[in-house]
């Protein structure tokens, strides 16, 4: 997995290639638009560059996830909930294991979840 110093050094390098080829000079034809489209892409590099520098949490955030699988953030000891339960001890559970679901077992098969959600529209539909 790549960090983010390590891809932060990945985009220096590439602005530094980037700036190496800008000052190539004039070429004719297309290959000026060319040019012309690398120095947009230098400075969009360079931005992006400061962005992580200044360490713009949407970025890194987005990044990471994006190397993330399910199994490596998911929790194991799972805390369950057997269907006859009442939704007041379902809601103790939660406070109780600081989560906001349940899954809810039946004879060691997942039947449903019951969320925070759900015992809150319960709550106002009660009152």
């Amino acid at each position: 997995m790549t960090t983010i110093g390590q891809m932060q050094e990945q985009m220096k390098r590439m602005d530094d290639d980037m700036a190496g080829m800008k000052s190539i000079g004039p070429m004719p034809g297309h290959m000026d638009h060319m040019m012309g489209m690398m120095g947009q892409m230098n400075g969009m590099m360079q931005e992006r560059h400061a962005q992580m520098q200044k360490g713009c949490p949407g970025m890194e955030i987005n990044y990471l996830l994006a190397r993330m699988t399910v199994d490596s953030v998911m929790t194991t000891a799972v805390v369950t909930v057997d269907p006859r339960r009442d939704a007041r001890g379902a809601a103790q559970l939660m406070l109780d294991h600081k989560i906001g679901a349940l899954p809810v077992v039946d004879g060691g098969t997942v039947i449903g979840i019951i969320t925070e959600t759900d015992l809150l529209r319960a709550f106002v539909k009660a009152s």
